[in-house]
């Protein structure tokens, strides 16, 4: 399932949220590598530099996610793992992909797997800094 939220904050908090996450070190992300889940991998399908930040780290990232639980209330959010903060390199995009990770036995699960169970969904917020230009 699929839900879009048009227009999903105003102008003023996504502008504090780029200002926090602008000051994080971004490192270059990899990819869980193919039949070993507990390996990661640089891949040309990943061409983005992230980190990992807590929903409540600063307050234009506070602002942003108590945003996304207004809109999803049901949510429980304790169980919740940061967000993963991307900022895709030029020929970089997002490929969308199933989000959760087939164990090959209960012996590779990973930490949260073992604790928190597989993936239920992925809150996902996309922003360009590109600015529409009339033509």
């Amino acid at each position: 399932m699929l839900v879009i939220f048009r227009d999903f904050a105003p102008e003023h908090y996504i502008e504090n949220f780029l200002v926090d996450v602008g000051e994080l070190k971004m490192v270059e992300q990899e990819v869980v590598k193919e039949g070993q889940e507990n390996v990661s991998e640089s891949r040309p399908s990943r061409r983005a530099n992230g980190t990992w930040i807590d929903h409540r780290a600063s307050d234009g990232v506070a602002r942003i996610f108590r945003r996304a639980v207004s809109f999803l209330p049901s949510v429980n959010y304790s169980m919740s793992e940061q967000w993963l903060v991307l900022k895709y390199r030029p020929g970089g995009h997002y490929a969308p992909h199933h989000d959760y990770i087939s164990y090959s036995s209960p012996e590779t699960y990973d930490f949260w797997m073992k604790n928190y169970g597989n993936r239920m969904a992925t809150f996902f917020w996309s922003y360009s800094l590109l600015k529409r230009v009339e033509v």
